[in-house]
């Protein structure tokens, strides 16, 4: 059987999670500023990110080292040996065609959570149970070399029930959550080969959509917290 040849609009995305302990210097500032935050997104965009706890940058196809540590590219000392051994990380690679689609999940399921939700001046509380941060990704091919990669915040939760899903053959019943969608947290950014998109929060907002997805929701509910993420899209 001859082997399989990828479509000629096809994308290749390899998605990385870097886990570390909250508080850990190399997610903090030092990672933020060697990573394009200004231009890499609109300020309207980037104001609504912030506001909702997310943190949003763009890297360079040749990372720096603060990114590179934290993806396992390069050993630092000071975290040798005992910080090294609680770095954890979690990749897959996706192969995509131009203006498809493929799900981030970016946390585990929080029992019960309270958030905060920013909408331009107003600021509204949600409460969800068994709930879970994901991103609807859509990768749209440019031109040689280039992406245009448009992620959609979205909140699941609620038991799994039987839900009609529109599909390319018609409506079909499957087995999901409802679905939350934050269209107002969406958001695009253009790669070039080997650039990558990191995505985290701010772990001061602790209310927040950005918390739920990446820390975890400890402070309300008593629901379990866990370790602080970067998702690296590349």
């Amino acid at each position: 059987i001859p082997p399989m040849t990828a479509p000629p609009d096809a994308m290749q995305l390899d998605i990385v999670f870097a886990e570390r302990p909250v508080g850990d210097p190399l997610i903090g500032d030092k990672l933020w500023q060697d990573l394009d935050q200004a231009t890499s997104l609109t300020g309207d965009a980037r104001d609504q990110l912030q506001r909702n706890g997310f943190r949003v940058g763009v890297s360079a196809s040749r990372p720096h080292s603060a990114l590179q540590t934290l993806l396992g590219l390069k050993s630092d000392l000071a975290y040798q040996p005992k910080a090294e051994k609680a770095k954890f990380l979690v990749g897959r690679q996706v192969m995509i065609r131009s203006d498809g689609e493929t799900q981030i999940e970016a946390s585990p399921v929080c029992a019960e959570c309270t958030l905060t939700i920013a909408d331009g001046t107003k600021s509204t509380a949600r409460s969800f149970s068994q709930c879970r941060g994901s991103f609807k990704l859509v990768a749209h091919r440019l031109q040689d070399s280039w992406a245009k990669l448009d992620f959609l915040p979205i909140v699941l939760h609620g038991a799994d029930t039987l839900r009609p899903i529109a599909s390319s053959e018609g409506w079909q019943f499957e087995n999901t959550q409802r679905s939350e969608v934050f269209h107002n947290q969406q958001f695009q950014l253009e790669l070039g080969v080997g650039e990558m998109v990191v995505i985290s929060a701010d772990e001061k907002a602790t209310d927040s959509l950005g918390h739920l997805f990446f820390v975890g929701k400890s402070q309300l509910h008593n629901a379990p917290d866990f370790n602080s993420e970067s998702t690296a899209v590349q």
